[in-house]
């Protein structure tokens, strides 16, 4: 922001009245101080000021305090932008290019060089298309739509009645209405109706009219009522009643049920059952509107004795003991007893951690059971991983419940893990090949699996040019390159080529390198100019040599008899003294040899010392306490120091740093030391107008602090002479050192080089912090080998930038402030960053300055450096280290040749987009649309599946992907796991999200998966009545959804409590027994919130579109259900092998998991992020439970319990929105 000069001498009174009201203590001198310097710059020429420059002159002037000079720039900013007038543009001045002063303008024939280029590839690309469309042959059936109302036999309409033709198929809505478009040339059509609670019926019609109208359709079905009481015909609330067709439902409060259903069979029977009462079974007779009049009868109870032993007969204490729907442990001794109901033979089952599970029938009456346990066995399973032609597979992942191993170069594994079934599951995954599941028999402790054989990746690559006469086609590994990106990337090779084989205008600067020799000569420099522009004048030198009076060690006597007598005869001692030159001790603070500002202070100091002054060198490094003489060739302590040279006047180069402590930010305790000089001056490479709190903390030790210029020099020759200064005297206003240089300088001196980003920045703050004339003069230091004192200031004084010398005194203090001036060394990154921006006549001036004027030993060009950085933009570091590798491997003659250099890169940049298109391993997934026909059509026939499904399913328009059409469902169960894991990581690395986030939360980490936005089938089309509704829903934006369900640990660490009655799964099991209000106090505490009914299902399915998100089919070995071992309670979270293609686990069974909707009916239409009914009685769960059977763990599958129900089947499940991540 620019400042009007004169703007701000008219309202300078009110700024100080400002700084008053901030409590700066202004005075008149200050103000007039400023007004002066306003008028120095108006009288100049400047009429307006960058606010930054600015505030460095005015700063020093108006604050006393560094708390004051850190807050004055904001303080100023914020007085003067009220004041400051609205900037315009002129459109001219928009569309004016800014072109640097170092940038030569392209002539016509440059810019022209490339047009015919990109006209001749252009027109190729459209003959491609031309032929393309010409050879297509696409025949387009006409669409023809049939509508209807479906009705039952009372004429009310049915909704969710499946309507279905050939492979389409629609719902009808809650009208009963569908229309299902047809695109067919038959004559005659056959519909088939479908519903889980109806006689399905086949309609027969013939299409005559683009749009068929059916009228009402009729749809039969049988309906089952009663009441349900007890023996004092009581009602009997919560009896599940269940009939042979699989219809199930629960009595309410009044005992009373209605069951709508379906049946061929002419008699079924009902089974009405309850906790506390025996079940009862009724045979009735299948017709319409059937009434049952039930009565329960109530059963006493009884006690059982059980005594849990093991092999060895000893007591098994902790077993968990399910008996007649009752879980209770055993005791130190192994026993327990449990009070039942006994209505009929029932089953018992005992678990132990360490035991195989012990089942039995208890027959009626019983009253004592032994139970003897088994332990747990230990399997080795062995191997051998090989392909198709037997080769072997190394690094081939082995995975087996929570055991996972990864076999070895000659594709051998060995697996150990403990089980307690007879068979388990291997899975088989790597990167090349398709994935494998194969069962295997435990029926001894070691198995051998043998050889077991993967089939590698294979995806068909479009070669047009080669396949226009023929339907084969060639077959690459991974990736299926879409066509768009071949032409992409052969275009992108053709622009590479074409700047590294002709364009050689600043990729072709060599640079220089110097060959070690014992002897190296250095630059001679004639007619030097001297460093500073004005010499220090007669009258500073005087004051410097001005003689003074020390005292001396002999007695004067007549004084020494005076004194004693006026003092009443106490001997008081008069001390003779004598005249004595000023001498000067110098510790000049040097990190290495060529340190340019340790030079600059030697220059200084030999321009004193060559004015006769008596000045004593030693050196340091950071730290004062250790200085090394050179003259003596030894190293001396600050005291030592103190010791041999106390009458000095000491003389501090350094910036200071190391005299204070990096960690209290105060001045060392061994800094006073510097007290005892009578004397003692800080020569800072900083200008006065950036000090900061550094400088104030050294003038707190009464050491004297000034700028290392020619200023700080004449006032320190005033100083001596006794005059005062004031610090506005001082201003220097050169820039402050580069913020990007400022907080680990040593970082810049590393070979690594950084980002293209970081690059610019650097750049463009040298260039603003050097000016163009400094920037100029380091870029022909970089041209040199070595960063040396001498060339550097030969190099100043021998080039031109215009008609002016690069030499300057405050163009060298700032060079000699950065990094590789101090530390006397330069990355070759930032040499050739720095080369390649000169123009061709800057350069020649620099190279012919160095190679016929300057002796620097035997120079010679490089190529090498130059092809390496031209290549490290393209790769990575792992790759970068191979393409040097090969780049070494070529002779020595090539190497050093400049005329093989176009050829060798060109070669390089081939060979590197050849490989990296063969072994990239993840699909170029894009935004872009579906392509029309009849392009698409060809397409398909030379492409394989991945781009056609690809163009279907992705939206580009509104950014998601499709899963409802039928190309995705047709799909294999593990082709959809593949491509939806493909999609989730693209998805994530196109956006910039993470694919996991882990956050904490009350000391614990809940660890999220990211959920891309897609469009999925919900609900189900089988014989169950709550996710009968199936319907499309999109899911529009991204989510994180918990890993696992929330675990007892982490409910324990925000809630302070552990309701769960399985806490001897452990604190990684889940959390059960909590309420929908629970759930939701959970939430607020944690930040987080429970998935909607949509999100949840959405969430689970993972892309796949069977009944489970791991297959048609499932079992207890992988999900936490009823089963084979029949688990009764909870397991740990990620203890079995279900995690979904998103990396999700324990979606199906273990506990139900409360979501944040309302209990309601589906509504058939496409919806888009549903929200659930709007009020209700009852909330959604969904997962099933260790409870339930497999069956009704089903992703469709809804429960429904009122809110404040809490059962060890009920847990959750968090999730965050991803809008405020975006």
């Amino acid at each position: 922001m620019k400042v009007q000069l004169t703007l701000l001498q008219k309202h300078l009174g009110d700024f100080s009245y400002y700084l008053k009201s901030l409590n700066y203590n202004t005075t008149i001198d200050q103000l007039y101080s400023v007004q002066n310097l306003m008028i120095g710059f108006v009288s100049a020429g400047r009429e307006s000021m960058e606010m930054q420059e600015l505030v460095r002159y005015i700063a020093p002037v108006m604050c006393v305090s560094p708390t004051q000079l850190q807050e004055f720039p904001a303080h100023f900013a914020q007085f003067y932008r009220p004041l400051a007038p609205q900037e315009r543009v002129t459109e001219k001045e928009k569309a004016k290019p800014v072109v640097s002063a170092t940038e030569e303008e392209p002539s016509p024939l440059q810019k022209m060089r490339f047009a015919p280029l990109f006209v001749s590839f252009l027109l190729a690309i459209s003959v491609i298309v031309f032929v393309v469309n010409y050879f297509s042959d696409t025949h387009i059936v006409p669409t023809k739509e049939i509508r209807g109302v479906v009705v039952n036999k009372y004429g009310r309409p049915i909704t969710h009645v499946k309507v279905t033709f050939a492979d389409n198929s629609v719902l009808s809505d809650a009208s009963g209405a569908f229309s299902l478009p047809l695109a067919t040339d038959v004559s005659k059509v056959e519909l088939q109706f479908s519903h889980d609670n109806y006689q399905p019926i086949v309609k027969e019609f013939e299409p005559e009219e683009n749009i068929n109208n059916l009228g009402r359709i009729a749809m039969n079905s049988f309906v089952l009522s009663g009441v349900v009481r007890n023996q004092k015909y009581q009602p009997i609330s919560s009896a599940q009643v269940t009939i042979d067709t699989g219809h199930r439902t629960m009595t309410n409060a009044s005992g009373k049920y209605r069951i709508e259903f379906y049946t061929p069979q002419q008699e079924i029977t009902a089974r009405i059952s309850h906790t506390e009462y025996q079940t009862l079974a009724q045979e009735i007779v299948v017709q319409d509107g059937v009434v049952l009049v039930s009565q329960l009868r109530k059963v006493p109870k009884q006690k059982i004795a059980i005594a849990v032993r093991d092999e060895q007969n000893r007591g098994v204490p902790n077993c968990e003991i399910e008996f007649a729907g009752q879980n209770v442990r055993s005791d130190t001794n192994g026993n327990a007893v449990i009070e039942y109901i006994p209505t009929a033979e029932r089953t018992m089952q005992v678990r132990s951690a360490n035991h195989l599970l012990w089942t039995q029938q208890i027959t009626v009456g019983q009253t004592k059971v032994n139970v003897r346990l088994i332990s747990i066995p230990v399997y080795v399973i062995s191997g051998q991983i090989v392909d198709e032609k037997n080769t072997v597979v190394p690094r081939a992942w082995i995975e087996c419940a929570q055991t996972r191993v990864q076999s070895d170069r000659q594709g051998k594994f060995t697996l150990k893990l403990q089980s307690r079934t007879r068979s388990t599951t291997l899975n088989i995954t790597h990167p090349n090949y398709l994935s494998k599941n194969i069962e295997v028999a435990l029926d001894q402790n070691r198995v051998n699996t043998g050889t077991i054989s993967l089939s590698p990746r294979q995806f068909a690559i479009f070669t047009f040019l080669s396949n226009l006469s023929s339907s084969d086609y060639a077959v690459m590994k991974y990736p299926p390159f879409p066509l768009l990106w071949w032409i992409i990337l052969i275009t992108f090779v053709f622009i590479i080529g074409y700047v590294v084989l002709w364009k050689k205008r600043r990729y072709s600067y060599p640079l220089l390198m110097v060959q070690k020799h014992d002897s190296e000569e250095h630059l001679e420099i004639k007619n030097r100019r001297k460093l500073y522009a004005t010499p220090i004048q007669m009258p500073g030198i005087q004051n410097l040599q001005q003689s003074r009076y020390i005292f001396s060690h002999k007695i004067d006597y007549e004084k020494t008899a005076v004194t004693t007598a006026n003092n009443a005869g106490l001997f008081t001692p008069i001390y003779e003294t004598r005249k004595q030159a000023p001498h000067y001790l110098a510790l000049i603070d040097r990190t290495q040899s060529e340190d340019h500002h340790a030079r600059w202070a030697e220059e200084m100091l030999s321009l004193l010392i060559a004015q006769g002054i008596q000045v004593k060198k030693v050196f340091f490094e950071s730290d004062p306490r250790t200085c090394y003489d050179p003259y003596r060739d030894e190293n001396l302590s600050l005291r030592q120091l103190l010791y041999q040279y106390p009458q000095h006047r000491l003389l501090i180069y350094s910036d200071g740093d190391g005299l204070i402590d990096e960690y209290t930010g105060q001045t060392h305790t061994w800094a006073n030391t510097l007290q005892y000089w009578s004397v003692s001056t800080l020569f800072t490479p900083q200008q006065i107008v950036n000090w900061g709190y550094k400088e104030w903390l050294l003038m707190d030790l009464d050491i004297t602090v000034l700028p290392g210029n020619q200023k700080g020099v004449d006032t320190f020759c005033e100083m001596i002479a006794g005059k005062k200064f004031r610090s506005v005297d001082l201003v220097d206003y050169s820039p402050k050192l580069p913020p990007i240089l400022q907080q680990d300088p040593q970082q810049w001196l590393n070979e690594d080089t950084p980002t293209r980003k970081i690059c610019k920045q650097l750049q463009q703050q040298l260039r603003r912090y050097l000016g163009d004339v400094g920037y100029y003069w380091l870029q022909a230091c970089a041209v040199s080998p070595k960063i040396n004192w001498q060339t550097t200031m030969y190099l100043g004084q021998t080039l031109q930038h215009g008609s002016h010398s690069v030499f300057s005194e405050e163009r060298l203090n700032s060079l000699s402030l950065l990094p590789w001036m101090r530390y006397g060394t330069m990355p070759q990154w930032l040499r050739i960053l720095l080369v390649k921006q000169l123009s061709p006549s800057q350069y020649a001036a620099v190279m012919n300055g160095l190679l016929t004027k300057g002796a620097l030993g035997n120079l010679f060009l490089s190529h090498t450096d130059n092809i390496t950085q031209i290549f490290h933009t393209l790769v990575n570091k792992k790759q970068q280290e191979f393409y040097t590798m090969l780049y070494n491997t070529l002779p020595r003659n090539l190497q050093n040749q400049h005329k093989y250099q176009k050829w060798i890169t060109f070669v390089l940049c081939t060979l590197l987009f050849a490989f990296g298109g063969i072994y990239w391993r993840s699909l170029n997934l894009t935004k872009r649309k579906d392509v029309n026909l009849p392009l698409a059509n060809v397409l398909n026939k030379y492409w394989k599946t991945d781009l056609a499904l690809w163009q279907k399913c992705w939206n580009g328009d509104k950014g998601y992907w499709d899963f409802t059409i039928d190309e995705w469902v047709q799909l294999p169960h593990q082709r959809q796991v593949e491509v939806a894991q493909i999609y989730q990581k693209w998805y994530a690395q196109e956006k910039g999200l993470k694919l996991t986030k882990v956050l904490e939360r009350s000391g614990v980490k809940f660890v999220l998966k990211m959920i891309p936005p897609g469009k999925f089938w919900r609900g189900s089309t089988e014989d169950k009545k709550d996710s009968k509704a199936r319907h499309k829903v999109w899911i529009s934006e991204v989510y994180w959804v918990g890993e696992t369900e929330v675990t007892q640990e982490q409910w324990q660490a925000v809630m302070r409590v552990n309701p769960s009655d399985f806490k001897d799964v452990g604190l990684q099991g889940p959390v059960e027994k909590v309420s929908w209000y629970d759930c939701q106090e959970f939430c607020k505490k944690a930040e987080m919130r429970l998935l909607t009914e949509a999100e949840w299902e959405y969430a689970c399915r993972a892309g796949t579109t069977r009944a489970y998100n791991l297959g048609d089919s499932v079992s207890s070995e992988k999900i936490n259900c009823q089963g084979g071992e029949d688990r009764r309670k909870t397991t740990t979270a990620k203890s079995l092998a279900n995690m979904n293609s998103w990396g999700c686990y324990d979606f199906h069974g273990n506990v139900c998991e409360w979501c944040g909707d309302w209990y309601g009916d589906y509504d058939v239409v496409e919806q888009k992020d549903p929200k659930g009914a709007i009020e209700g009685s009852l909330r959604v769960l969904r997962s099933g439970g260790w409870n339930d059977t497999a069956s009704d763990c089903r992703s469709a599958k809804r429960y429904r319990l009122p809110p404040r129900s809490r059962y060890n089947i009920l847990g959750l499940r968090l999730c965050i929105s991803g809008l405020k991540d975006k």
